[in-house]
């Protein structure tokens, strides 16, 4: 059977995207949809966060022709943090991992203030955009949202003024659709992975207490079981 690459199904989405909306004919929209298809069985469940976003801001730059990629999540009620930045290349660009901003920075932080996507024709005629990479002339971003609760955006710039469709818009849509399910269940399995080494530190902990002759073993077992489940460096009890 002929297996076919996130390359080569991003080629072949890009392909279809060229075209105007209007002119987008079905078998163009099946290209998408199986091109998504793709995208999407490559993602590996145990994968990290960061890797199941290096795979989906790849594809989607080389489906849309972009140069840099990102998400952002939100931190808070009022703060968003970049998770990831990379250009065509996989490095990091724009603002560091991690870095924090106030809603009301950038285009990003309008797209999760209004809840709506925003398609930059000219970045040097929008108030709102933040030159974190020189040259770049336009601009995609789209919230993301997991069982209709905003989690964060996905964003995308390339350095030619009008560089964006309203086709590509529609597929980093439902792209973000898939990385909101792709972004919990990471989160999850971090939370999962965390919830299990509790349950087997508070069993070694039990097997310790019930083996314990005198008070200080027993205080001791617990103090290192405390620290160990808080990762703390010292506990007093």
């Amino acid at each position: 059977m002929l297996e076919v690459s996130i390359p080569q199904a991003a080629q072949a989405l890009h392909n279809a995207l060229t075209h105007d909306e209007t002119q987008m004919s079905l078998r163009e929209r099946v290209i998408e949809l199986s091109a998504i298809d793709v995208i999407l069985r490559h993602m590996v469940p145990s994968q990290s966060l960061e890797t199941i976003l290096h795979d989906f801001l790849a594809a989607a730059m080389s489906a849309i022709d972009a140069s840099t990629g990102g998400v952002a999540l939100l931190v808070g009620e009022q703060e968003y943090a970049f998770v990831a930045n990379q250009n065509v290349l996989g490095d990091q660009a724009g603002p560091e991992r991690g870095s924090r901003h106030p809603l009301d920075l950038g285009v990003v932080g309008r797209v999760l203030r209004t809840q709506t996507s925003a398609r930059v024709v000219d970045t040097q005629q929008d108030p709102d955009y933040m030159d974190y990479i020189d040259g770049m002339r336009s601009e995609l971003c789209t919230p993301i949202f997991f069982e209709g609760e905003l989690i964060g955006a996905m964003n995308f710039e390339a350095p030619e003024t009008g560089a964006f469709s309203a086709a590509h818009l529609r597929f980093i849509n439902t792209l973000a659709q898939h990385a909101a399910i792709a972004i919990e269940n990471a989160r999850l399995s971090v939370e999962g992975r965390g919830q299990i080494e509790t349950l087997l530190g508070l069993r070694a902990l039990s097997l310790e207490l019930l083996s314990a002759v005198d008070l200080e073993a027993v205080i001791d077992a617990v103090a290192t079981g405390a620290r160990e489940s808080s990762h703390a460096c010292a506990v007093r009890v």
